[in-house]
C-alpha cells in the first residue's frame, strides 16, 4: 500500500511541457557587433516542422542571408527538490547571417512566422554596433567603370580587398547586393595561362562569385589582392549610392604550441602549431552613380530599356502547323553585356507580328545561354494566309552615337495549313 502511495506521490510531481505547444524564439549570437561584422540569428518554431518563413525585407538596418533550415526533435527531464519536468521540442530551427550595415543602437524588428494556421510574432531586439577603427596594412576598394549611366545599361564594378599580412576566413558583406533599383550578375575573369594568379570561389549572399587572387604592392608593402566583379544594370533612375561595403577576416598575430598528444604528430594529420587570431573589419569608401533616363525624343514605341549595341535571332518550331497550332518562337540576344535579367523584347508591339499572329503579352524570363540571353515564346498563326513569321524588331538605344537603333531577326518562312472544319458526313464516317 505505501508503494502504491509513493508512486501516485511521484506521478503527481511530474510536469509535463508538451511538445505540441506553439512558440516561437529567436536566438541572437551577439549582442554586440561592429559595423560589417557577421552574426548568427535563429529562430526556433516549437509546434510544427513547416512554418512559413518571415518576411525579412522588414529588416532594414542589416544585410541577412538565410542559412538553411531544418526539423528538430529533442526532450529533457531534470528533477529539482523532487519535482521531475519533463521539456520536449518537436519543431523547426532557421538559421540566418545577420551584418549591421551601419552603427548605432539598431533594432531586429518582430519577425512574423505562420505556425499551423497561426500568426506570431518574435520578440524585437536590440544589437549596440560600434564603428571600425582604423586598420593598417589592409583596404577594400569599390571600383565602377562608369560613374554616369542610362537606365538599363550595364556597368562593372569591381570589389578588390588588399592585404599585406597573413589572414584566415575572408568575409564580404555588399549591402548594395539588395538594392532593388539595381540587377546584378557576376563576371568570370578570363584564365591567363602565362600567370601565376590564382581563383577562388567567394560567396556573398545569393551570389557566387570567381575571385581572382594574386600579388600586390599596397602602399608600398608587398601582398595580395582579392578581386570579383559584376556586371550592374540600374532599373531607376536619380542617384543610386552603393553602402559602403566590408570584409570580415582573422589576422594571424603569432602561433603558440598545441599541448601535446599522439595526434599532433604530422603522421596523423596534426599540427604542433596553432595560430592566434584577431577578428577586424575593413570597409570600403563609398560609391555613387548617376543615372539617366534614355532621351523621349525618337524614342521607338516598343522600346524596353534595351542600353548598348545589341544584335538579335529567331528559330521557330515548327514550321509546318495548322491556323491556331502553337508555334514556338525562339529569340536570342547577344552583344553587349547581359544580364539574366535582360527584359525581353515587346512582342505584343510588333505591328507587323501582331496583325498575323496571336502574341500573349507574357513572356517568361530569359536564360543565359553561353553569354546571350535566349527567350522563348508560342505564337499562334491566325489565318492559313500567313507565309512567314516577320522579322522581330529589338529597338535599342546606342550610348556611344546617342540615338536610337533597331536591330532585326530575318523572317522565317512557314506554311500554315486552314484548319479542317468536321462536318455531319465526316463524324458518320468515322
Amino acid at each position: 500500500m505505501k508503494f502504491r502511495y509513493l508512486i501516485f506521490v511521484l506521478l503527481l510531481s511530474i510536469s509535463i511541457v508538451s511538445a505540441e505547444e506553439t512558440s516561437v524564439e529567436l536566438i541572437v549570437g551577439k549582442n554586440s557587433v561592429s559595423v560589417g561584422e557577421p552574426f548568427m540569428v535563429k529562430i526556433k518554431v516549437n509546434g510544427s516542422t513547416s512554418p512559413i518563413s518571415p518576411d525579412m525585407s522588414i529588416v532594414k538596418d542589416f544585410s541577412t542571408t538565410f542559412i538553411g533550415g531544418m526539423p528538430q526533435s529533442n526532450s529533457s527531464v531534470t528533477i529539482i527538490n523532487g519535482r521531475m519536468t519533463k521539456t520536449s521540442f518537436h519543431g523547426y530551427v532557421a538559421t540566418y547571417r545577420f551584418v549591421a550595415n551601419k552603427s548605432g543602437l539598431l533594432e531586429i524588428p518582430p519577425l512574423t512566422i505562420s505556425v499551423n494556421g497561426r500568426k506570431i510574432e518574435t520578440e524585437p531586439r536590440n544589437i549596440r554596433v560600434s564603428e571600425i577603427g582604423k586598420i593598417d596594412g589592409f583596404g577594400l576598394e569599390i571600383k565602377s567603370s562608369d560613374k554616369s549611366c542610362y537606365i538599363g545599361q550595364p556597368i562593372v564594378v569591381e570589389v578588390i580587398f588588399y592585404l599585406t599580412q597573413n589572414v584566415q576566413g575572408i568575409d564580404f558583406n555588399l549591402p548594395f547586393l539588395d538594392d532593388d533599383r539595381l540587377s546584378f550578375s557576376p563576371i568570370n575573369y578570363a584564365r591567363n595561362k602565362y600567370t601565376n594568379d590564382n581563383y577562388m570561389k567567394v560567396e556573398v549572399g545569393k551570389f557566387s562569385f570567381n575571385a581572382l587572387k594574386g600579388n600586390v604592392r599596397y602602399k608600398g608593402i608587398g601582398g595580395l589582392a582579392v578581386k570579383f566583379k559584376m556586371a550592374v544594370v540600374p532599373l531607376d533612375s536619380g542617384k543610386i549610392d552603393f553602402d559602403s561595403a566590408t570584409v570580415a577576416c582573422d589576422v594571424v598575430r603569432g602561433y603558440r604550441r598545441r599541448s601535446r598528444s599522439i595526434f599532433d604528430d604530422p603522421f596523423f594529420g596534426g599540427r604542433r602549431r596553432q595560430a592566434v587570431t584577431q577578428k577586424i573589419i575593413v570597409p570600403s569608401d563609398a560609391l555613387s552613380i548617376n543615372v539617366k533616363n534614355t532621351p523621349m525624343v525618337g524614342r521607338p514605341e516598343n522600346y524596353n530599356q534595351h542600353v548598348g549595341i545589341y544584335k538579335i535571332q529567331t528559330l521557330a518550331e515548327p514550321e509546318t502547323v495548322n491556323v491556331g497550332d502553337p508555334i514556338t518562337l525562339t529569340i536570342v540576344l547577344s552583344g553587349s553585356v547581359l544580364l539574366d535579367k535582360t527584359p525581353p523584347p515587346l512582342l505584343y508591339k510588333q505591328k507587323n507580328l501582331i496583325k498575323e499572329f496571336k502574341v500573349p503579352q507574357d513572356i517568361a524570363d530569359g536564360k543565359n545561354v553561353d553569354g546571350n540571353i535566349v527567350f522563348t515564346q508560342t505564337i499562334r498563326a491566325l489565318t492559313d494566309k500567313v507565309k512567314e513569321i516577320p522579322p522581330i524588331e529589338l529597338p535599342y538605344f546606342d550610348v556611344k552615337k546617342g540615338r536610337y537603333e533597331i536591330a532585326k531577326s530575318q523572317a522565317i518562312p512557314i506554311v500554315v495549313k486552314p484548319t479542317k472544319v468536321i462536318t455531319v458526313a465526316d463524324a458518320e464516317g468515322l
